[in-house]
């Protein structure tokens, strides 16, 4: 096989690493989005170019290296049309752009922290989401793919941008094993019994969120922050008796009281708090 030959198959190998890529990113997103909507959509990928102008675009840095991010971007429509929908099914009717924009971008994040396992597994390595947020469109080089996610008049479109760099690191140990081939499927009739996860979530069951417990909160004047020493006591906004706050990617999902574990902090669960309640933690 001479040096054409070659580089003609490396081309192609790296496409089918491309596109299960932004399949798996698809499935990931649609996975949010059930967790948050309680509905599957279907999604479908194909690889496109997003329009010039008029794409609200997120970065997702990786721990593989300078430069190795992946991009979101979503119209106007796409995007508040998620959100809100998010924030419905929460029982928040209406919904303002900035809170529908912050609910897909806790969608993207979610999407982010699947792919990142993913990632790591296929790699053999820790891979972690590193900085992200809004920002700039990718640019030119990188593989751009169209998400089609819902049917119908409730369709959203969506695209997802993958560095080369990102993709030559996964060629050598992607191509030819599982990445490119159907998930495994589960039995079917237990997945269908009551009180089992649906199979939309499946992807989301694996990653690793923080966990905080958060005691209070305080307002204070910048000249009274600068005031404070070592011995200083801050007054915070709970009383001793009432119950802390269990937080999960910095939104509120239980409440609980303070216990003491073989020497470590601890908290037992007296309340789980409603999805309307989680979702407002949100904005």
């Amino acid at each position: 096989m001479d040096a054409g030959e070659l580089a003609a198959k490396g081309r192609r190998e790296m496409t089918v690493s491309a596109r299960s890529l932004a399949e798996r990113w698809a499935s990931a997103l649609a996975g949010a989005v059930s967790g948050m909507t309680g509905e599957a959509p279907p999604v479908s990928v194909r690889e496109s170019a997003p329009p010039a102008e008029g794409v609200l675009w997120w970065r997702q840095k990786y721990s593989l290296g300078e430069g190795v991010a992946v991009w979101a971007g979503a119209t106007r429509e796409s995007w508040f049309g998620v959100g809100a929908a998010a924030l419905a099914a929460a029982g928040i009717e209406t919904t303002e752009p900035v809170d529908a924009r912050n609910t897909w971008f806790e969608l993207l994040s979610q999407a982010s922290a699947v792919l990142a396992s993913e990632l790591g597994r296929k790699l053999g390595t820790e891979v972690s989401a590193g900085d992200s947020g809004e920002g700039q469109p990718p640019e030119a080089g990188n593989r751009v793919f169209e998400v089609q996610m819902g049917a119908g008049g409730a369709q959203r479109i969506s695209w997802v941008a993958f560095p080369d760099a990102l993709l030559a690191a996964l060629e050598p140990k992607t191509v030819g094993d599982s990445l490119t081939s159907p998930a495994p499927q589960r039995d079917t009739a237990a997945a269908a019994g009551p009180g089992n996860t649906p199979k939309s979530l499946d992807l989301l069951l694996d990653v690793e969120l923080p966990v905080s417990v958060s005691f209070g909160r305080a307002q204070l004047p910048l000249k009274d922050v600068l005031k404070l020493t070592t011995g200083a006591i801050i007054e915070l906004n709970r009383s001793i008796n009432e119950p802390v706050e269990l937080l999960v990617n910095n939104s509120v999902i239980a409440r609980g009281e303070v216990v003491v574990i073989e020497g470590n902090y601890g908290i037992r669960i007296q309340e789980i708090v409603s999805r309307e309640h989680r979702m407002r933690t949100l904005r």
